[in-house]
């Protein structure tokens, strides 16, 4: 999930904050290496988390096998069934926006000179 942030902001070029929430669940001690510096505020360095949301970054520090049965729990007894966001129904609408956000900004074209959108 956090590789997504670099790639919509160095590679797409395309302003973004980093992601709004922060939930890490882990074995591994960042005293020694054993996070490779993967935590919240190396995170925000990056670019991944939105700097304003870091306060609201949670890790936690035990084994997933202990915290997914909880996590799971916890969601299925407290979430309301909600309306279906139907995400890939909205794949072309997402697209498009994307493709414009890219394209127009940054006056890009494509390797053949065209317009992208007005293909």
């Amino acid at each position: 999930m956090l590789q997504t942030e670099p790639q919509i902001q160095e590679v797409l070029r395309i302003k973004e904050f980093g992601q709004d929430f922060f939930l890490q669940v882990t074995d591994a001690q960042a005293g020694h290496s054993g996070l490779s510096g993967a935590t919240p505020s190396e995170a925000v360095s990056w670019g991944k988390v939105d700097p304003d949301r870091l306060p609201d970054a949670v890790v936690c520090y035990t084994d997933t096998t202990i915290a997914m049965p909880i996590l799971t729990h916890y969601a299925l007894g407290e979430a309301q069934a909600g309306k279906l966001r139907r995400l890939y129904d909205a794949r072309p609408r997402m697209m498009t926006a994307l493709t414009r956000e890219y394209f127009h900004p940054h006056k890009v074209k494509k390797l053949d000179g065209t317009d992208p959108l007005l293909d």
